[in-house]
Order: C-alpha cells, then structure tokens, then sequence
C-alpha cells in the first residue's frame, strides 16, 4: 500500500471520529482502486455503512475482510455486530464462540462474548466470559487488563452482572466455577 494511500485512510478514520461520515468518504474516494479491497479500507467503509445502519453491507464487508484473512480477529467481531442487527444476539454469540476455536488468546472476541451473553440473561456464562477476557487482557499488559477493566464498569450491556451482586468495579480474573471451556481450572484456580 502507498503512503498516499495509507493517508487518506487515516484521514477517513479521523473524520469519522469527528462524526464527519461525508468527508471520511470523500477520502475514501482518493484511495487507489488497487487498495480499496484491502482489509483496513474495508473496516473503514464497515464503520461508515454502520453509522447508516445498512446492517446488509456491514455482514458483506466483514465477510471479504475474512475471506482474505480468516481468523482476524476483529473481521470476527464486525462480522458478530453485523450479525446481531440482522438476526439477533445469539445468532451473534455464535459467530463469537465458533471463532475462540481459531481465534485463539483475543480478549475483545471474550469481551464481546460476555456481552452478548449479558444481553441473552446467561449471566454466569457472561461472568466467566468476561473473566477469560480480563486473564487474555492481563496476560497481554496490565494497562490493558485495566482498560477492560473500566471498559466492564462503564459497559451498558454489563450492567446487570453488577445488579445480581458481581461488582464489576473488581472485575476479577478468577475464574472459579467456570467450565474447563472458560479457563476454569487453570492454574489452581
């Protein structure tokens, strides 16, 4: 990819930042043809078909974006979004979980799972999704076990684990009474 090319794709992500979705796709246009079918420009145009809720085209950007790199990582997670607006959350959780099998050691695709499983009222299963996701956060670097940390207090999706008596503020990575599957076991504990 030219450096040109590269620019104007972070053009575009700063102007959708700003909410500026217009002006993020003029700067889209500039980007080469040959570059236009890399995953980075598909994942931008993925969060601009989004901002306009065209779930149809979001399920198809994610699904080129791993035919040309199976397992990504976050392909997955834009291929779970697009899911859920068209079929709903479990469809979605399915998405997310058939990938833990390739996908291996991503906290997002854990913390994604927790959250759908919130939604769907599996509260012990979303404790033991979040929990894996946290110990993959920690692993990686404590700033980021800390980010998801604060992410789960502030998730909306994740509040009722801390109305059924779980404080998402100590968000643990104790993983007792979680299933061999979530890591419970591990490691003594």
């Amino acid at each position: 990819m030219e450096i040109d090319d590269w620019r104007f794709l972070e053009a575009a992500e700063g102007w959708i930042e700003l909410g500026q979705f217009a002006e993020a796709v003029e700067e889209l246009e500039l980007v080469s043809p040959a570059v236009r079918e890399h995953p980075k420009s598909l994942e931008v145009c993925w969060r601009i078909y989004w901002h306009h809720g065209r779930w149809g085209e979001c399920w198809n950007i994610a699904r080129a974006i791993l035919t040309q790199v199976p397992g990504d990582a976050m392909g997955v997670i834009l291929l779970a979004e697009a899911t859920n607006r068209l079929q709903g959350p479990q469809e979605a959780f399915e998405v997310l979980f058939r990938a833990t099998v390739t996908v291996k050691d991503s906290a997002t695709i854990w913390y994604n799972l927790a959250c759908y499983s919130a939604l769907l009222g599996n509260f012990s299963e979303a404790r033991c999704n979040l929990g894996m996701a946290i110990e993959l956060a920690d692993a990686h670097s404590p700033e980021r076990g800390r980010f998801y940390r604060r992410l789960a207090e502030e998730d909306l999706d994740l509040k009722p684990l801390g109305e059924i008596g779980w404080p998402l503020r100590y968000a643990e990575t104790r993983l007792e009474g979680c299933p061999a599957a979530f890591g419970g076991g591990r490691d003594g504990r």
